[in-house]
């Protein structure tokens, strides 16, 4: 949480450590991409044929 010292000064938080700056650096990790079921296809068809109607109705 920022510390307002006064108007002009505000402390954030603390300088980074070497360490720190050196994790931000590094390469970032390869997550595992999501999958999609067939059951979240029919879920999402399903609610833009709702919208769609919704939307068609005003």
């Amino acid at each position: 949480m920022p510390v307002i010292i006064n108007d002009f000064e505000i402390i954030s938080a603390p300088p980074p450590t070497p360490a720190e700056q050196q994790e931000a650096i590094s390469v970032p990790k390869q997550e595992k991409p999501m999958t999609i079921r067939p059951e979240d296809i029919e879920r999402i068809q399903q609610r833009q044929q709702l919208r769609r109607a919704r939307v068609w109705a005003k």
